[in-house]
């Protein structure tokens, strides 16, 4: 069997980051690639196709999970974890490619066999846009996080920092509540600025 695991929501400050294992014979599905490089529409239908031929397997990592590591500076020791119990869930036997989310793939690939054992893995980064079963893995990562973003109710946009609507949905509730909801990651350096900036003006006035 091989093995691909991807991360959806890393860079986000609203919502969970989902990690996902996708396992199966082969891959095979015509026209997989990436899932940023995917319409939602797109995505909605490879997902359906992907979940109906190999296994797969979830790990949500909650804004207060990843709050927790940002603090002590291990966002990156949180991703090993969650990879690496994701990896556990297969027969260890399988071949693995994983998606590094750190900048020495090799750093990343080590600390993950400090949890599982010895397996036969492949840690790079973009392996989403080389290996279509790793790209089966960001799909459905990407998919699960949308179905969750959805289900919160918000029109916030994407949830990333760069996006304008994000921003004003954080403003506006933090000048309503004088605090963030439970779906905001608190210890992202956007969200300490708007906190900062309001509580400023606040001052100034």
């Amino acid at each position: 069997m091989i093995v691909g695991v991807d991360e959806a929501g890393r860079g986000c400050v609203i919502g969970p980051m989902v990690i996902c294992g996708v396992g199966a014979e082969k891959m095979d599905i015509t026209g997989i690639k990436d899932s940023k490089l995917l319409t939602p529409e797109k995505r909605e239908k490879f997902a359906y196709i992907i979940k109906k031929n190999v296994k797969y397997y979830y790990k949500i990592l909650t804004p207060e999970v990843i709050d927790e590591y940002t603090e002590k500076n291990r966002l990156n020791i949180l991703e090993v974890e969650g990879f690496s119990e994701v990896i556990k869930k297969f027969d260890l036997s399988s071949k693995f490619f994983v998606d590094s989310c750190d900048v020495d793939p090799e750093r990343f690939k080590r600390r993950i066999m400090e949890i599982t054992g010895e397996i036969d893995i492949v840690s790079e980064h973009k392996a989403d846009r080389k290996y279509p079963i790793v790209s089966a893995a960001s799909i459905l990562a990407k998919v699960e996080r949308d179905r969750i973003i959805k289900d919160l109710g918000y029109e916030f946009g994407s949830g990333y920092p760069s996006d304008r609507r994000t921003i004003i949905f954080l403003r506006k509730w933090y000048l309503k509540n004088k605090d963030f909801p439970d779906f905001v990651r608190k210890s992202w350096d956007t969200v300490r600025k708007i906190k900062e900036d309001i509580n400023q003006q606040r001052l100034d006035l």
